[in-house]
């Protein structure tokens, strides 16, 4: 069993799914889907590695060897490349629509015992794929658990008179939980009895709704901070590397110049689970204040023994880690300790010991989010105190969860935001909710990536390719997915509260779209919402600030070695005050003179094959400074602290009098400016 010190508590899942649910052959799986080696129903390692994974405990999750199937079945993780995933595939995102063939409605399916509805007539969501019956919704297939159903009795109907209406109909069952929301989670026993106990249970006219249980998928695809691996983190800091567009990021470190992260602020990850003592995560994981670790007691009465560190709701147990390193890796987006000299940096990370929001672990399935668990972990978030609620998956539609969602967030104040999906087309549940902000993703050149779901439910964009995560066995890994987008969301607008801890959370929400940098059609549009988020921008507007802002654009004219020189910056944001800014360019012939050229208005003019950006007209003021035997050029530009400078752009332009380039001159790129406060 696991769990942490103190008493064991018994398992929630400890029972076999139906062969429907798993395939031709005889036994089943744990419905816990995290089950430890050893335990049963417990998943192995297949010798297959995704690209990008760093430890052995990142391998490819399979059904357990000792079936009758010949070959185990991978989880479709395990190859982000591939286009579709085959049906075999136990909670696939996407299936192949031509694999579907639904049964005629109104007749019998093979299994279901004489005179029971057909499973269409239950729900027409209802599609079969290679034998087993899957929930199909927004392009994606949800293998459907046979042996679990979930309802809301109406007031003042109890569990006790629902089990006797499944008793009427032939079905044995017991209750798994009921939620603080009172819906109650029963589990069946018989030949693949949902169905029959659907059918029984919205036909007795005694519940609210009733609804199956389903399997769903995780939406993921396929480092001035002194963290080792801070410079990899592009979309913090995207200076160029790799070949990526400059400035394309989240404006981390203008954020971080402002707040690094509020340790009363706590963030939900509701996920696979999160590996809560990972070298890099550990000191920014919820402790749980009102629990005695160990003591085998529910020590702050909310119906869970010992749950210092976050509960995983699909074992039911104190021990909220994974053998998928999917949870840790959204945790570590978040959170992840910057400044401690190791590995990365989570943008809400905090400075050092004793900073950085807080990560509530909470587990609802290592491999498959399991759907009649998740509603119970998002009311237990709520209730525990998070500001931010943040969700890497999709499901099939659920009253269940939509309740808690609710609950969350028009009582419990809670943002809550979601992976938009990974399939490229229409966004699916539960991001298209109300409550829940849906975010896309976006690479190293600030374009859409190309996985990214789109549609009229989403909001905004978050860098979600070749994001640098933290992994088991206190490694890390590289990925790509809106997985990663969502927690880069919600570490901004936990960067927000603890900013502003008055902001109500469609406050924040506004904030974020407000803040974010457009990058499609101006304003709104279906393909990237309203823009990429910009952590520094956010941050600046929760305390009242104008944001100062350096954003490069454009290209240059080359000179030495068909080279085009780059503008930066170095002591600071352009604010006003700041006595130490300076512009700076590289890349440019050594020992050359080197203009700098700052001007009120932009002209865009073209200049031999390069664009002089200035307009001459409005020029401000001009200095000529050497460059280095590296290329490299700095000049200072003291920002007076005049309150009138606030808000105002100017644009910057390096040339230089290269005369072994192509044109003798050469150009720089430009940058606007905007002072801020």
């Amino acid at each position: 069993m696991r769990g942490g010190p103190g008493q064991p508590h018994p398992a929630r899942v400890a029972r076999p799914l139906p062969s429907t649910a798993l395939g031709s052959g005889s036994g089943g799986r744990a419905r816990g889907v995290g089950a430890e080696a050893g335990r049963p129903g417990a998943m192995v390692p297949c010798q297959f590695r995704a690209p990008g994974v760093g430890s052995p405990a990142d391998l490819c999750p399979c059904f357990p060897p000792k079936r009758p199937t010949p070959r185990p079945s991978c989880h479709a993780s395990c190859f982000p490349w591939l286009p579709t995933l085959t049906a075999g595939l136990l909670g696939a995102a996407l299936l192949s629509p031509q694999t579907a063939a639904q049964a005629p409605n109104g007749q019998a399916e093979a299994g279901l015992p004489a005179g029971s509805a057909a499973p269409q007539e239950l729900d027409g969501r209802l599609v079969q794929l290679e034998g087993r019956w899957h929930l199909a919704e927004f392009g994606r297939h949800y293998p459907v658990l046979m042996n679990e159903v979930s309802a809301r009795p109406l007031p003042g109907i109890g569990a006790d008179r629902l089990l006797a209406v499944l008793a009427a109909a032939g079905i044995e069952a017991s209750v798994m939980r009921i939620s603080r929301l009172e819906a109650v989670d029963f589990q069946l026993q018989g030949a693949d009895p949902a169905f029959v106990a659907l059918a029984a249970l919205r036909n007795s006219g005694l519940v609210r709704w009733a609804e199956l249980s389903a399997l769903g998928a995780y939406t993921l695809q396929g480092p001035p901070s002194n963290d080792a691996l801070y410079g990899e983190q592009w979309y913090l800091e995207n200076t160029g590397q790799s070949g990526g567009l400059i400035d394309a990021d989240m404006d981390a470190q203008e954020a971080w110049a402002l707040e690094v992260g509020d340790p009363s602020v706590i963030v939900s990850v509701i996920d696979s689970g999160t590996s809560i003592f990972h070298q890099d995560l550990a000191a920014n994981i919820f402790v749980n204040a009102g629990e005695i670790e160990g003591n085998g007691l529910d020590d702050d009465n909310n119906g869970r023994i010992d749950d210092v560190r976050g509960w995983d709701f699909a074992n039911n147990d104190n021990d909220p880690t994974s053998t998928f390193f999917h949870g840790t890796a959204v945790a570590s987006c978040v959170a992840a300790v910057r400044n401690n000299g190791v590995q990365l940096a989570g943008l809400a990370g905090g400075d050092g010991p004793g900073s950085g929001v807080r990560v509530l672990a909470c587990g609802i399935g290592a491999f498959f989010p399991v759907t009649s668990v998740i509603d119970d972990a998002v009311i237990y978030s709520a209730d525990m105190g998070a500001r931010v609620i943040t969700l890497s998956f999709g499901v099939p539609s659920s009253q269940a969860i939509i309740d808690a969602l609710r609950y969350a967030h028009d009582q419990k104040g809670v943002f809550i935001d979601c992976a938009a999906g990974n399939n490229g087309g229409t966004i699916g549940f539960p991001a298209n909710q109300p409550e829940v902000m849906a975010v896309g993703s976006t690479n190293r050149f600030d374009q859409r990536s190309n996985f990214s779901s789109f549609g009229p439910s989403l909001e905004v964009m978050a860098p979600g390719e070749s994001v640098l995560m933290l992994s088991l066995n206190n490694g890390t890994t590289t990925s790509d997915g809106t997985s990663f987008s969502a927690p880069l969301a919600a570490a901004t607008a936990a960067l927000v509260f603890s900013a502003n801890p008055g902001l109500t959370n469609t406050d924040v929400r506004q904030l974020l779209k407000d803040t974010a940098d457009d990058l499609g059609a101006p304003g709104f549009d279906t393909l990237t919402g309203f823009g990429r988020i910009n952590a520094g921008r956010a941050v600046s507007s929760a305390l009242g600030l104008t944001p100062a802002k350096f954003s490069p654009y454009g290209s240059g004219l080359a000179g030495t070695n068909g080279l085009k020189p780059v503008i930066n910056y170095t002591g600071g944001l352009p604010k006003v005050g700041n006595g130490a800014f300076a512009l700076t360019i590289n890349r440019a012939g050594p020992n050359l003179p080197a203009t700098l050229g700052v001007s009120a208005g932009t002209a865009q003019a073209p200049f031999f094959g390069g664009t002089l950006y200035l307009d001459l007209s409005q020029v401000v003021f001009t200095s000529t400074a050497l460059t280095s035997p590296l290329g490299v050029g700095s000049l200072g530009v003291p920002i007076p602290n005049l309150p009138a400078l606030v808000g105002l752009p100017f644009e910057a332009q390096w040339a230089v009098l290269d005369p072994q380039g192509p044109q003798g001159l050469a150009l720089s790129n430009a940058a606007t400016l905007q002072i801020g406060s």
